[in-house]
């Protein structure tokens, strides 16, 4: 039997009742939340109708609680300039680009919110610069760094989240 694997990950707050209502249906109450249903036109028809909230693939079977909680791995969307990786355990991150202000927004379950700006290498920190490489760098960019400690947004992602941010030329 094939199962349709259905995650909300938007929250719902603020939405018409008719969408509450048909998470509400489905069995969706939590952002994050995963639930299975068997394929059927009905259900398939009530995903179409919230399908800007959740995350639909079609599995072969249906995992308990257990299973699910097993997985651990962090899941990742990416919407309208904002990046939200959620892990089960440890939270949320949110990452939010700011052009106007060449800023990124982070906002972390571990470490609290911080704004990172574009600063090229070599310029002084209290400087913002464009985002763009200077013609007269020495080819190394720039990179996004938290004014207040000097600490760069891809260690933090790299000490909290695990994740690496590759360099040009790695």
């Amino acid at each position: 039997m094939t199962y349709f694997r259905i995650t909300l990950i938007r929250s719902a707050i603020g939405l018409p009742a008719k969408s509450t209502n048909v998470l509400k249906a489905l069995g969706l109450r939590k952002r994050m939340a995963t639930v299975y249903h068997p394929v059927s036109l009905s259900v398939a028809g009530q995903i179409m109708k919230v399908k800007e909230l959740v995350a639909v693939s079609e599995v072969d079977k249906a995992l308990t609680k257990e299973e699910i909680n097993r997985e651990r791995v962090p899941d990742k969307g990416y919407y309208a300039g904002v990046l939200t990786i959620s892990h089960t355990d440890r939270g949320s991150w949110v990452i939010n680009k700011q052009p106007p202000n060449k800023q990124i927004w982070l906002s972390s379950p571990e470490s609290g919110p911080k704004r990172y700006d574009w600063v090229v290498v070599g310029a002084g920190q209290h400087e913002k610069e464009g985002s763009a490489v200077d013609p007269g760098d020495d080819g190394t960019g720039g990179k996004w760094i938290y004014l207040r400690d000097g600490s760069s947004l891809s260690d933090l992602l790299h000490s909290e989240v695990g994740v690496v941010i590759p360099q040009e030329g790695d």
